[in-house]
């Protein structure tokens, strides 16, 4: 019995551009009509659903926080490199189920300029700036959602966005299966 994860992976298709939780939908369709796999199933069901409710019950409102936040550090043109991440986790906070963010240095077995000391310094300077602003709305997203016994699996991805928004330089946001791969590489 396969499970969703190596399905996927195997697959191929999972790192392409593009790749949308849509496209993962009909993929894991596909693959359980080919395979008949009760798991796989529960895939297909499951990622497509709890993105959608979690797009419906909040993760829109942090997703153009994010993406509101990368606005005004593009406009200010020194704060580009900021204003990539923010998008970047952006659409992460959209659609966060099926995926995982990873340090990039992780993914590719080498250091660039986020993953070095100048990364951490960018860092440094975005807590100050709005690390801590988006780490406290998702915090607060999370305890609205805890509340709620049916919400604490979203609460729980609202406290892994705000460690994440308090320091997203140098980090990448890839499949799981993707994230898995290079960590059992390493």
């Amino acid at each position: 019995v396969k499970s969703c994860s190596v399905i996927i992976a195997s697959s191929g298709i999972s790192g392409k551009p593009g790749f949308t939780s849509f496209n993962f939908f009909l993929l894991n369709l596909s693959l359980y009509i080919s395979h008949k796999n009760a798991l796989s199933l529960a895939c297909v069901i499951l990622l497509p659903v709890g993105n959608i409710i979690w797009f419906l019950l909040g993760g829109v409102v942090m997703g153009l926080m994010w993406w509101l936040v990368g606005l005004i550090a593009f406009i200010s043109i020194i704060g580009i490199p900021w204003g990539r991440a923010c998008f970047v986790m952006g659409n992460f906070s959209f659609f966060p189920f099926g995926y995982e963010a990873i340090a990039r240095n992780e993914l590719t077995k080498r250091e660039d300029i986020g993953t070095s000391s100048v990364g951490m310094v960018g860092n440094i300077i975005w807590f100050l700036l709005a690390g801590i602003w988006l780490a406290i709305g998702h915090i607060c997203s999370a305890v609205a959602c805890f509340v709620t016994i049916i919400g604490i699996p979203f609460a729980i991805q609202h406290l892994k966005l705000a460690y994440i928004s308090l320091a997203p330089i140098g980090k990448t946001v890839v499949t799981k299966e993707q994230a898995a791969a290079a960590k059992y590489s390493s």
